[in-house]
């Protein structure tokens, strides 16, 4: 043993060398969740992974657990393959050295593998494609005698590597290697605070009628194993007040959709005169509205998805929600191009929240971390505001260590550790469920060994996928000197100031910003959702999921192809105007007015299976005018005839049109065109008949009273 802690002393050296070549070649960045690998990298032919390190950190006595699997990934075959552990020489003791780590080449030499015979595991022989587990056992005796200091805490990296034989020969270096994170804690840690922030986000997009897209993929997520499925399951084991949920209801309002079918969009009861509806593609049908050939059916979809929603409630039931703005709105774009955008996104998602009986915070937090400066003034002050802390150009900003939060503009910004959720070292996955957990205990060590302790928040990535199988995420950090709290618990009453312009919002970001195309197209098809709403008789839901569809064009989620969203919505809000055109307007060619007032009639026409409510709005000169009913309800398929009164006030042609619109006074279809033609006609008519009848009447009266006068004169001759 103690040669082999002669050859680790003479390594410190060219650790500490590496070490600076590292910190001279990196930019100074915050981290990133990319891999540490490049494409030049050299690729291993086995493909090792670390599933379990047992315990999580460094053991006072007894054996470190390491196991995985090995995986064949070249086309020759490898046999005696010598499975060895592997430690770094010395301590990370900061969390910039922890940063510059995971983002250092993993090809460096700057640990040693463990080679004793206690440790020692061999596999006979791995055919290409071909995958073995191993476990491996460090006696503690062991692993101290690797490190440098063995009283020295800090972050070490620790991991295995392979040897083996190919055809070509036995290689000198390794032929497969996996590292992770295994601190050392001090003897009389301080506390740590530490809040878990578990996202539910991503995109969401609808087709023209109404349907969920994609339903294979949201098929997948919502599967047993799958994407959605397994963020519940890690959250299932988190034990009560360790977890903070924050969620875009406009995800929960698509896996509700799924639940119910995936229907077309709801135009309400159809009419009982209303004619059979045609049948309609499903949603398993093919662009052309054949059945598609999937493994899968709706049914397994609609199944799974209210389970999960059913299990979602359950989960959050005492446990800190932060509901972000339906659809997930780019609400840097929107405080400058379309405010509206931002409240309707708030109301509506505190509407689902509400509708789902969970109790939630509205709150802003961008994907990216980053928060516009000149957009915190206008998010709303009783909201919580969640950021990275990657958005402060200088960490010493924060006068108390202890602070979690800023505050800017008026308004409290509640910082997550940007560097804690971007996982582990490469080559390997650097997001797995155990990554994550072995870099939340490294950065908790490491603020254990500092006074006064800074809290640790920590956001997990957003399209995380923890994976089918469990590492005992919070079940190995159940750590007596961590203590998991909500992120609620963790906000500062007094937070110290930090002047907006001195956030960091990178170009990238405001490039990447949403324009006004996209808020006008939402704005567009949210109006025509209202009109149709106001239309439907019976309809009191579709204004809401026209609006809830026309949010998601607004999406921060939409940054990566916003001329797409930007379609999509065009679409359904043609294929909604398609559906208002169903209600039509006739008149006739052509009116006559004998006189100066008289009636017309128009008729009313409703293709729709659903009852409509409409009125007409004639739009003519101001020498005529039309009164019209207030308004006319029509039930589906069906007709009717309705009467205008008009009245002229001048001679000639005049030109009117008749558009059907709603209660707002919207257009709802195509107008109807009515050429009046009013002269006198009628009143000379009149005259004339007055005149004869004055005439016949006088002739008659004449005629009497000659009579009466002539039987007179002949009595008197008598």
């Amino acid at each position: 043993m103690t040669g082999q802690v002669r050859r680790a002393v003479a390594h410190t050296a060219t650790l500490l060398v590496l070490c600076l070549v590292t910190a001279l070649l990196l930019p100074a960045a915050p981290a990133s969740a990319s891999s540490a690998t490049s494409a030049d990298d050299p690729v291993d032919p086995l493909e090792v992974s670390i599933s379990g390190i047992n315990p999580a950190v460094i053991p006072k006595r007894g054996p470190l657990k390491l196991s995985g699997t090995i995986t064949n990934v070249s086309d020759d075959a490898w046999s005696l393959i010598n499975v060895y552990s592997w430690i770094s020489y010395q301590p990370l003791t900061s969390t910039d050295q922890l940063d510059l780590n995971a983002e250092s080449d993993p090809y460096q030499q700057v640990g040693e593998r463990i080679v004793e015979p206690e440790t020692d595991l061999r596999i006979d022989r791995l055919e290409p494609g071909e995958t073995a587990s191993y476990t491996v056992s460090i006696p503690h005796d062991i692993l101290t005698a690797y490190i440098v200091a063995p009283e020295t805490a800090g972050v070490y990296r620790i991991g295995i590597q392979t040897l083996g034989t190919s055809v070509d020969g036995r290689p000198e270096t390794a032929i497969g290697r996996a590292y992770s994170y295994v601190p050392l804690v001090p003897r009389d840690p301080a506390t740590v605070r530490t809040a878990v922030i578990l996202p539910i986000r991503g995109e969401v997009t609808y087709t023209h009628e109404g349907r969920v897209r994609d339903l294979p993929s949201w098929r997948r997520d919502l599967a047993p194993s799958g994407r959605l499925s397994n963020l519940l399951d890690f959250a299932a084991t988190a034990p009560p007040g360790a977890l903070s949920w924050l969620i875009d209801p406009a995800v929960l309002d698509a896996v509700q959709r799924i639940a119910d079918g995936n229907p077309v969009r709801d135009l309400g009861p159809a009419s009982d005169a209303a004619p059979e509806p045609s049948a309609s593609p499903s949603a398993d049908a093919g662009a052309d509205g054949s059945a598609a050939e999937r493994p899968l059916t709706i049914d397994d979809a609609s199944r799974w998805a209210t389970a999960w929603l059913t299990r979602l409630k359950t989960l959050t039931v005492g446990r800190q929600v932060l509901a972000l703005p339906y659809g997930d709105v780019d609400m840097a774009a929107a405080n400058t191009l379309n405010p509206q955008a931002g409240a309707r996104a708030t109301a509506l998602s505190e509407s689902v929240f509400d509708d789902l009986g969970i109790s939630a915070e509205p709150t802003v937090a961008p994907p990216s971390g980053y928060l516009e400066p000149s957009s915190v003034a206008a998010l709303d002050q009783d909201g919580t505001i969640l950021a990275s802390d990657a958005v402060l150009s200088d960490p010493d900003l924060r006068v108390d260590p202890e602070s979690t939060s800023v505050a800017v503009n008026g308004h409290q910004v509640d910082l997550y550790d940007a560097a804690a959720s971007s996982g582990g070292p490469g080559p390997t996955p650097r997001l797995t469920e155990l990554a994550l957990r072995q870099r939340l205990v490294s950065e908790a060590t490491l603020r254990s060994m500092t006074s006064p302790t800074r809290p640790l928040v920590v956001a997990l990535p957003n399209d995380w996928n923890p994976g089918a199988s469990r590492s005992g995420f919070f079940a190995r950090l159940d750590l007596p000197w961590l203590s998991m709290v909500a992120q609620q618990s963790l906000l500062d009453l007094d937070p110290p100031t930090v002047a907006a312009d001195t956030l960091v919002y990178p170009e990238r970001q405001a490039d990447r910003e949403l324009g006004p195309l996209n808020f006008d197209a939402a704005a567009r098809l949210a109006q025509v959702g209202a009109t149709l709403q106001n239309v439907l008789s019976d309809n009191t839901t579709v204004e809401r999921e026209v609006t809830a569809q026309a949010l998601t064009t607004t999406s921060y989620f939409m940054r990566d192809d916003p001329v797409e969203a930007i379609a999509d919505a065009e679409r359904a809000r043609i294929s909604i105007r398609g559906v208002l055109n169903q209600v039509h307007i006739s008149a006739p060619e052509f009116v006559t007015l004998s006189g100066a007032a008289g009636p017309v009639r128009v008729d009313l026409r409703n293709d729709l299976a659903q009852t409509v409510t409409v009125q007409i709005e004639p739009i003519s000169d101001p020498d005529i005018t039309i009164r019209t009913p207030d308004a006319v309800k029509l039930e589906g398929g069906t007709s009717t005839s309705v009467r205008l009164r008009v009245r002229s006030t001048e001679l000639g042609l005049h030109q009117v049109r008749l558009a059907l619109v709603d209660v707002d006074g919207t257009q709802i279809g195509p107008s109807a065109n009515l050429p009046i033609r009013s002269n006198q006609s009628g009143r000379i008519v009149w005259v004339i008949i007055g005149v004869g009848l004055a005439l016949l009447f006088g002739a008659i009266i004449l005629r009497l009273f000659r009579r009466f006068t002539g039987r007179g004169s002949h009595g008197d001759q008598g």
